[in-house]
């Protein structure tokens, strides 16, 4: 499932990313994909029910705490990117 790969692929490539406002926005990207998908899957399973693909079943209730922790993490995506753009400016950071 896309779901549970999607956060892997994102790490990796930031693994090769060296400036930190590309990586930034790459995260962002990541977040805001893995947040699509998971409503994509949150419609798709309250309207049929259990979805079952391969060793993943995945019920109305664990799709409903998996799209609010993709909800989070887009919206913390989103504030890290001022906070942490302050914090260079500041020189508390690289």
């Amino acid at each position: 499932m896309i779901l549970a790969l999607l956060p892997v692929i994102g790490a990796l490539l930031l693994l090769f990313v060296r400036k930190y406002k590309i990586g930034l926005k790459l995260n962002g990207l990541f977040c805001l994909i893995e947040l699509i998908f998971a409503g994509y899957y949150a419609i798709k399973i309250s309207l049929s029910g259990l979805v079952s693909q391969g060793i993943f079943y995945i019920d109305s209730l664990s799709m409903y705490f998996i799209f609010i922790i993709a909800l989070i993490s887009f919206i913390i995506s989103i504030y890290r990117i001022e906070y942490l753009s302050k914090e260079v400016e500041r020189g508390h950071i690289e």
